[in-house]
């Protein structure tokens, strides 16, 4: 029986195959860590304050609540954006 060279489609579809299971990995690592830090904090051991209490806190310091709304926001989603952005950007190629 004789050897047959592979088709170049057959590598292509290789390589493509092997593309999409890379990309898997790095989206189920993404969406493994959001659900570890979505985890973390638990509210039986961290407390939240009702609104009222930090609106009492922001009007005693002179800050509006809004800002320290957007703060937090901020400092949640940046960091979520960044590695949001390799990801989608490593999906384009």
């Amino acid at each position: 029986m004789e050897d047959k060279e592979p088709c170049a489609g057959c590598f292509k579809k290789h390589a493509a195959m092997e593309k999409l299971k890379d990309q898997n990995a790095e989206l189920r690592s993404f969406a493994e860590e959001v659900l570890q830090w979505s985890e973390a904090y638990p509210e039986r051991i961290f407390s939240e304050p009702t609104v009222e209490e930090v609106g009492e806190i922001c009007k005693t310091l002179g800050v509006p609540l809004g800002s320290i709304s957007a703060m937090i926001l901020r400092k949640f989603t940046k960091p979520w954006g960044s590695k949001a952005t390799k990801v989608l950007s490593s999906l384009k190629e």
